[in-house]
């Protein structure tokens, strides 16, 4: 097991405050598997309200005080659907005050959607550009918003379903080792994927 992934084993179990053994810490080999792990050493408590309800009405309003109907807001709904017109990062930068919560950072193809997707030279591709925030659904967003404020939003000690402990892993993924929050996924290799070593 290499350096982070050590490293990670131990953020996890500092948050949940659980320990995992190393057989087990073997076997974690996708973001999922340090979930699959956690759920057998904590109890859920449903009869509290989820993160997921919480995060989605708090950006659910922020966007009506931003301008988009009420009706249009929905989760499957693509962001860019919901702010397709004036400036973007304006817009965004108001929706982030208007929940009170961190969201993922817009990259350049949000800010400008007439650059290519794809850098090449001399007609040979040598960088895809990261796809864009706002082509994502609000699902998505209200997911990775609960990832990146975790520890404001989701109490480890009194969690209510599994949906919680995806999210925390992948904010402590985000958190402690740079990788954006919007590129993590819980198929994702935590070596080949993610690039933890």
């Amino acid at each position: 097991m290499s350096l982070d992934t050590v490293e990670l084993v131990m953020q996890v179990e500092e948050t949940f405050n659980v320990s995992i053994a190393d057989h087990e810490a073997e076997g974690i080999v996708h973001v999922g598997d340090f979930s699959r792990v956690i759920r057998d050493k904590v109890q859920f408590h449903a009869d509290q309200k989820c993160a997921s309800e919480i995060v989605y009405q708090k950006i659910e309003k922020g966007l009506e005080g931003i301008g988009v109907e009420k009706d249009a807001i929905r989760p499957d709904c693509t962001i860019i659907d919901l702010l397709k017109t004036g400036n973007i990062q304006h817009k965004w930068n108001e929706l982030e005050k208007k929940t009170g919560l961190k969201l993922p950072k817009l990259v350049l193809l949000d800010k400008n959607r007439e650059l290519k997707r794809e850098i090449s030279l001399f007609g040979i591709t040598i960088k895809k550009r990261v796809r864009p925030i706002t082509e994502n659904t609000i699902g998505q967003l209200v997911d990775w918003t609960i990832s990146m404020n975790h520890e404001e939003l989701i109490d480890s000690n009194s969690l209510t379903n599994q949906y919680e402990i995806d999210r925390v892993v992948c904010g402590i993924i985000q958190q402690y080792h740079g990788i954006p929050v919007n590129e993590i996924e819980l198929h994702h290799a935590i070596t080949s994927d993610l690039g933890l070593d």
